[in-house]
């Protein structure tokens, strides 16, 4: 007589995806807890508990409802944020709510939503990674003296031989080219799809490991992405190999649980204490477990020529939400917003007069926000501003105002703009300014910019 999980496993859908994305949500709570300093809300808290919840248990469709109500949720009461993970975040989420109404309204079942999901999910996996790519076509990122490339590289823990080697560096910056690359070639190419999987898995893996950010939550979500490509028959050998079903067995066993429990505390205390290398060393065994039950099965025999498809068709309301997301990814490039258009890490600079992407020489429009730069020289009563004039970084125009708007009466900022200073000014003295220029708070929340160096070389750095 099969054990629960044994019944279980293959018939639950995209049962990697669930296992990913459930330990993606675990993830998010300690990113914004520990990572980005925010204060605890509920629906983050929710979201940490669901997301344990449905990785412990991938065929639980009521952990992952309540995962993504409480992402949603989040998304919304947390922003705005930089983070490129959780914009990646509230394009798939949106993407789960269009797919549950098309399926209530056709009165499909759970595995007509996941497939209407996955659908989304590949989208914006490969918009991502399109992103990845041409964001990163720009001096800086091919000069080995800037390139966040060897930023990160040299940020591995790996011997100092290796983190210093010129040759390395000089790989590393036309390897992620060459691997974002093939990534993208394999997802499309049914005979070459689990190798693409599987390289992707490995690669994010990989970055997750620099102790230069904490880049394993949105590791975790790409590789949940990833996952989505799987095609049924290998997903449904994965689950009726022999070393797979036991290991599920162990988990669901209470001494597995407890095992779960102390993993998991342990990523905690590293998030906590900032061991982002540490922690990237932990969490491996996640991205392990998955590569481990795609090449085990492999090995057993070779998968059969492939007559399933993997849909690339959305649905008309999930084709709006990746052009959408495809919009928002270009976004820099009109002149418009820089903030979650996965361009960080890329070294990219479109501010100003002289923007170094090799493709895109002439500065960006027909939108002008990033035509003009302002140097934060010192700030009172506004810590964002204080903290940006503290490392002599550049804001856009439109993004001050917004700061000082949203500041207190009391609050002022000294600040050069077109060569033009302007000392100690207060919101009062820029109420003309934020009246005409400034939309809504609501449309600013999702309208943000990055800060930017005007240096050259422009050196990388995790938020600007």
């Amino acid at each position: 007589m099969p054990n629960a999980s044994e019944r279980e496993a293959p018939s639950t859908p995209h049962a990697c995806f669930l296992f990913a994305f459930g330990c993606f949500g675990a993830l998010h709570f300690l990113i914004y807890t520990f990572g980005y300093g925010f204060p605890i809300l509920p629906s983050n808290a929710l979201a940490g508990l669901a997301g344990l919840a449905l990785a412990c248990r991938p065929s639980s469709r009521i952990s992952f409802g309540v995962l993504i109500a409480a992402l949603l949720v989040d998304g919304v009461l947390q922003a705005p944020v930089f983070s490129n993970h959780t914009m990646l975040k509230n394009f798939l989420v949106v993407g789960a709510v269009i797919a549950a109404a098309e399926a209530l309204m056709r009165r499909e079942g759970w595995e007509a939503f996941i497939g209407r999901l996955a659908i989304t999910g590949r989208w914006l996996l490969l918009g991502m990674y399109v992103f990845g790519i041409f964001h990163k076509i720009n001096t800086d990122f091919l000069d080995p003296a800037s390139s966040c490339a060897v930023t990160l590289w040299q940020a591995m823990p790996f011997p100092a031989f290796v983190r210093d080697a010129p040759l390395l560096h000089v790989a590393g910056i036309w390897g992620t080219f060459i691997v974002e690359g093939l990534i993208v070639a394999f997802l499309l190419w049914p005979r070459a799809r689990t190798l693409g999987i599987a390289l992707g898995t490995a690669f994010h893996a990989m970055l997750a490991l620099s102790g230069y950010d904490f880049y394993a939550p949105f590791s975790t979500l790409v590789i949940a992405l990833h996952c989505l490509f799987l095609q049924p028959h290998a997903l449904k050998r994965a689950c009726a190999h022999p070393q797979i079903r036991r290991l599920g067995a162990a988990l669901t066993h209470p001494l597995g649980g407890a095992l779960i429990a102390a993993y998991a505390v342990s990523l905690g205390f590293l998030a906590r204490a900032e061991a982002f290398s540490r922690f990237g060393l932990a969490w491996l065994l996640i991205p392990g477990g998955l590569l481990l039950a795609l090449l085990l099965p492999a090995r057993q025999e070779p998968a059969p020529p492939a007559t399933e498809t993997i849909s690339l068709r959305p649905s008309w309301p999930a084709g709006i939400l990746v052009l959408a997301f495809l919009a928002n990814g270009f976004a820099p490039y009109f002149g418009l917003k820089t903030a979650q258009t996965f361009s960080m890490f890329a070294n990219l600079r479109l501010e100003g007069d002289q923007p170094n992407h090799l493709i895109l020489r002439h500065p960006p429009g027909p939108f002008h926000y990033l035509a003009d730069p302002v140097r934060v020289v010192s700030a009172d009563g506004t810590p964002r501003l204080e903290a940006l004039a503290h490392r002599q970084l550049h804001v856009t125009w439109y993004d001050l105002l917004n700061h000082m708007e949203r500041a207190d009466n009391h609050a002022t900022v000294t600040y050069q703009r077109n060569d033009e200073p302007a000392t100690r000014i207060t919101r009062t003295e820029l109420r003309s300014a934020i009246a005409k220029e400034l939309h809504p708070r609501w449309f600013r929340t999702w309208f943000h910019f990055v800060p930017v160096s005007l240096a050259t070389p422009k050196e990388c750095a995790p938020d600007h």
